[in-house]
């Protein structure tokens, strides 16, 4: 080499590597002999050691002998290996040795020992401190420290101590290896590191030992270091400000910077600098893709382009998406840890370790490997009210499982074939009666008993844990938890590999240094979590295509193209917080005596330089940064983009979120291009790009069944098709007649399914109770939903505490009357109407509280237990709840004496006629009496709102038939046409109403008789024409009474204000047409009349 200095510089990452690559030439020479003697090349990452090695082979143009390419760290441990010494190791105790060593400090115990891994904060410290050369004599350090500093002195005494421990340990940090290192390559010169060049490459700074290593690799003969002094990004006649930090570097490694830069800058000159800005990650993603696309395509390889980031987690997504759609090959970058289901189940058995019984079910459950049903069993024992380890273990499942098999869950598991017929009851539902069952959702007695095994297992492995034992004795019980949690692949078939493989890793490095070392359950914990860091799974491939990297990767690398991304404030430069034990006033007052140690105040240089040297890092560099987020908010650009702009030296370009600008201007992924043409383009063009869209999703899901099987291709055509059909339902265009009159008239989406046809596995074939016509008149669509279809939102029992629906109110409420007044009965009871007037009436006197009590708390077990409620706290509140609603109704009826009663909970049916048919409406009365006139009354007990608090008789009575003609109250109707002499009661037990209001009649003629049989046949006949529409609107302008606690919404266009508009346009004008006498189809007559009965109640 004719340059005889130390220290090369260059003004940009491609001139340093020209300037390497001329050294290399000129060192490589065809004498075999040389082979013994290697030039050395020494760099700090593995990314820069690949990237030099292919750029080596394709720089010198040949096959290339006699040059290593090595990183620090192994350089380091070949200079102890030839100098006959061993590397240190267990690196991995010092943070239990500082840990100890910062508790036995009293003002260090004091401020850190409440904190949760207080001690954690005093062991970064303590590592800063020994890798900048502190050791067992910490006297200067002391004395460099003010008296009053008790904290920071504190932290020096622990640092020592630290020290000592490792030293008679014989443990030792890659920084001791550094330090042991640079002392034998000092004491053993070229016998220890026998190469004819050593070239340092790709340094900005290192830690102190590490620099001590370095000072003596450049004491050796033919050594230099190449360092990057980048212009300012601003400036480009100038260099960066922040060289100083290059500078200290250098003058901590001895060595002094020439100040002229005799070497010429790469033949492509001062690169130019583009930028674009966007609203979203996504948008930026797409721009970057295309953009990369558009280079592959010119012929540009995709190794010679790279994306970095300052925080490329916040990118992974969007950046893994769109690249997979471009087809661009790319390698790099790590998924965020919580993408990862290794990582999860790794995070999850070390909480297990850290919180024991006090762990949460859910991360118990995280914890274990293949467990049966585990969704079921969280759900469960989260219903039951087991939330943590401990409480599974003492959980006993009598009181919950009875002499069940069974436990129900608070979830349906869809439609299945039953063994026997429905009942009739008015409850069941229609699919009851035709053989098949929307279910609950239950777990096995066995499942559940296997899994509070397995917790119990858990629980006394973790209690009987040693507080302090040897690191031998830790790994095996955490071997033996890892077996019980189903990782041990010998005993448990579907174990997660990955998760036991790094698992029994991390243990045996554990033990590999002194598996007799002493340490408590906490320590060993926390060696443990050290030994599972790492190990991320990578974003993309294994080395080819694009580099996606953060920035931190990137230094040393150069490129053809480099996209530099997320430039916005507060991310490059990254926010510096200084450390709050030793902060920066206290290291520059111990630099006097540790000069390599470092500070806060340092790193702003450094990112500076790090920003500069990346924009030279490429030919071609493009810069991107978010003007505003997903939501609109904006977001300010980077402080280094800020000044760029200012000095001019930036040509910005706005893209935009617009896809149908996009498309209209290049080519884009088949996603993008069916969503443009969504908004854009007419019906038929959007059709033609939704088929390759579909496909595309499919291909980039690259879906399973779960074992690893690909799942069976679908056909995308005719998904398309089905796609394009529900569109022209929902949402017509009306460009042309077509489209006017789909719009303009019925479609499944509104209801219209169809009538009823005779002989076919109809749900409406079935018998028709009185309580379906009442659910018609609220909203047909939603007793379509919840009766025919029987669909039902799961509930989520994890996301809120449980909560007492009115449905269940009442039902308890009727259960527990019904048990009080059926025991009084003769036995077998009635299950007529028939049977009960044949029995004749039985006299039934008030029982007693004892009886009540025991009746509701029957009725609590029974009924809460079905709708997945175990805990016995709900069931005392619930009984709470229920009980002055059952002393109320037989307070009311009791309060004289004895009732004459025919039977609780009777079926009966009452004649409809519709022209000239009748129609059968099926009902259960909650109780019926008699009397010695032969009149029939039926009651129907209510827990809501009476039916008026009118004052005087006759408004009630209008209230009450508004509400029949309503279609809400139809119930006391069907009962008072049922049987001659019948007469209908809704009876109302709620608190504070008017006595005069507790009871509302209805008799078999008047005109509440008429409003009941007008609204029936128009109810029945609607629903038998199969027009079951959503009532969306009340004709106010506001949403329908259903609406607004409708538990089907999903499955509905409620949220569709388009749809919703279209609805009751179509509404209003078959309200007028039949007002003006037009003829209309059966769904715009129904829809006339039934549109308005939400509104005549309130009239």
């Amino acid at each position: 080499m004719s340059d005889n200095r130390v220290v090369i510089s260059a003004r940009s990452g491609r001139a340093l590597e020209e300037r390497l690559l001329q050294d290399l030439q000129t060192l490589v020479g065809d004498d075999p002999s040389l082979l013994a003697r290697p030039v050395l090349v020494v760099v700090p990452s593995a990314s820069l050691r690949r990237h030099l090695q292919v750029s080596i082979a394709q720089g010198l143009g040949a096959a290339v002998l006699g040059v290593q390419v090595q990183l620090v760290g192994h350089v380091a441990a070949d200079v102890l290996r030839r100098a006959g010494h061993t590397a240190p190791r267990g690196g991995l105790l010092f943070d239990v040795l500082a840990r100890r060593a910062a508790e036995e400090q009293k003002s260090l115990r004091e401020a850190l020992a409440g904190l949760s891994d207080g001690y954690g904060v005093a062991s970064s410290s303590i590592r800063d401190l020994l890798s900048a050369g502190l050791d067992d004599n910490g006297t200067a350090a002391q004395d460099a420290l003010p008296a009053w500093d008790t904290r920071a002195r504190a932290v020096v005494d622990a640092a020592t101590r630290t020290h000592g421990l490792m030293r008679e340990l014989g443990v030792g940090r890659r920084a001791n290896t550094m330090q042991a290192a640079a002392a034998a390559l000092q004491e053993a010169g070229c016998k220890a590191l026998p190469a004819r060049a050593i070239l340092v490459y790709g340094f900005a700074d290192a830690p102190g030992l590490t620099r001590a290593f370095l000072r003596a690799l450049l004491r050796q003969e033919n050594a230099r270091i190449y360092v990057d002094r980048p212009c300012d990004p601003a400036d480009s006649s100038r260099e960066e400000p922040g060289c100083r930090f290059v500078d200290r570097f250098l003058e901590r490694l001895g060595q002094a910077q020439h100040p002229d830069h005799p070497f010429p800058e790469s033949k492509a000159g001062s690169p130019p600098h583009n930028a674009f800005t966007t609203s979203g990650t996504d948008a930026e993603a797409r721009e970057i893709a295309h953009r990369i696309r558009e280079l592959i395509d010119q012929g540009t390889s995709p190794e010679k382009i790279a994306i970095v980031a300052r925080q490329l987690d916040r990118h992974a997504a969007a950046l893994r998406r769109r690249l997979r759609e471009r087809a661009i090959p790319f390698s790099g970058g790590t998924l965020p840890p919580s993408w990862s289901p290794t990582q999860r189940g790794i995070s999850a058995i070390c909480e297990l370790l850290r919180t024991r019984g006090r762990a949460l079910i859910d991360r118990w459950l995280d914890a274990t490997s293949g467990f049966a049903s585990d969704s079921d069993v969280r759900l469960a024992l989260r219903v039951i009210g087991c939330t943590r380890l401990i409480h599974a273990t003492t959980l006993d499942l009598a009181p919950f499982l009875r002499s069940r098999d069974t436990l129900a869950l608070p979830a349906r598991r869809g439609l299945n074939p039953r063994q026997s017929e429905g009942t009739g009851d008015e409850d069941a539902t229609p699919e009851s009666a035709r053989g098949v069952r929307n279910e609950k959702r239950v777990i096995q007695r066995h499942v559940l008993e296997q899994a509070l095994a397995n917790a119990r297992e858990i629980h006394r492995l973790l209690a009987d844990w040693p507080t302090r034992a040897p690191l031998q004795t830790h790994a095996e019980r955490a071997r033996d938890l890892a077996r019980i949690l189903g990782l041990d692949e010998k005993e448990n078939p579907v174990a997660d590999a990955r998760v036991a493989a790094r698992w029994q890793d991390a243990l045996n490095e554990l033990i590999e240094h002194d598996p007799t070392f002493e340490v408590s359950d906490d320590e060993f914990r926390v060696l443990l979590e050290s030994a599972l860091q790492g190990g991320a799974e990578p974003m993309g491939g294994q080395g080819g295509g694009v580099a996606v990297m953060d920035v931190s990767h990137a230094r040393g690398l150069t490129f053809d193209h480099l996209f530099m991304m997320g430039l916005e404030r507060h991310v490059f430069p990254r926010s510096i917080s200084e450390d709050p034990l030793l902060a920066d006033r206290q290291r520059h007052a111990l630099q006097s005596v540790l000069p390599d140690l470092a500070t806060a105040d340092a790193s702003h240089d450094e990112e500076r330089v790090l920003f500069a040297s990346l924009l030279g890092a490429a030919d071609r560099v493009t810069l991107s940064w978010q003007r505003s987020d997903e939501e609109g908010r904006e977001i300010a650009a980077s402080p280094f983009v800020e000044r760029m702009l200012h000095a001019g030296r930036l040509t910005v370009s706005k893209v935009t979120r617009d896809l149908v600008k996009v498309a209209k201007e290049r080519p884009v992924t088949a996603r993008d291009a069916a969503l443009a043409l969504a908004l854009s383009a007419p019906r038929a063009l959007f059709h033609r790009a939704l088929t390759p869209a579909l496909a595309e999703a499919r291909a980039l899901l690259r879906l399973d069944d779960g074992m690893g099987q690909a799942m069976p291709e679908p056909d995308i055509d005719a998904l398309a098709d089905a796609r394009m059909r529900t569109l022209e339902a929902v949402d017509p265009s009306r460009d042309t007649p077509e489209g006017q009159a789909i719009y303009r008239g019925p479609s499944p989406w509104f209801g219209s399914v169809g009538k009823v046809r005779a002989g076919v596995d109809d749900p409406r074939n079935n018998d028709l109770y009185v309580t379906a016509l009442e659910g018609m008149a609220r909203c047909p669509w939603q007793l379509f939903l919840s009766r025919d279809l029987n669909v039902e939102r799961p509930p989520d029992p994890l996301a809120s505490p449980p909560e007492f629906s009115r449905r269940l109110i009442g039902i308890v409420v009727h259960g527990t009357l019904e048990h009080l007044i059926s025991a009084a009965l003769p036995d077998p009871r009635p299950r007529t109407i028939a049977e009960a007037i044949a029995s004749g009436t039985t006299d039934v006197t008030m029982p007693d509280e004892e009886a009540v009590v025991r009746a509701l708390e029957d009725a609590v077990r029974e009924h809460a237990t079905e709708e997945g409620l175990h805990l016995g706290g709900l069931h005392q509140a619930l009984a709470q709840i229920c009980m002055p609603l059952v002393r109320r109704a037989l307070s009311i009826d009791w309060s004289g004496g004895s009732v004459a009663v025919l039977g609780v909970e009777l079926r009966g049916e009452t004649p409809i006629t519709i022209g000239d048919k009748t129609e059968t409406l099926h009902f259960k009365a909650d109780r019926v009496d008699g009397s010695q006139d032969g009149s029939v009354l039926f009651t129907d007990y209510k827990t809501g709102k009476p039916v008026s608090n009118a004052k005087t008789p006759q408004t009630r009575t209008k209230h009450l038939s508004q509400k029949i003609r309503s279609g809400e109250l139809l119930q006391a109707g069907a009962y008072a046409q049922s049987s001659e002499g019948g007469r209908g009661r809704y009876l109302y037990v709620e608190e504070d109403i008017d006595e005069d209001n507790r009871a509302a009649y209805v008799d078999a003629t008047g005109e509440a008789a008429d409003a009941f049989a007008a609204t029936a046949s128009a109810l029945i006949t609607a629903r038998a024409d199969g027009i079951l529409f959503p009532r969306l609107g009340d004709g106010k302008g506001q949403s329908g009474k259903a609406c607004r606690t409708c538990q089907h919404m999903e499955a509905c266009v409620q949220g569709d204000s388009a749809l919703k508009m279209r609805l009751e346009h179509m509404a209003e004008r078959c309200a007028t047409e039949t007002r003006e006498g037009k003829t209309l189809s059966p769904f715009e007559r129904h829809l006339a009349r039934l549109w308005q009965v939400d509104q005549e109640a309130g009239a």
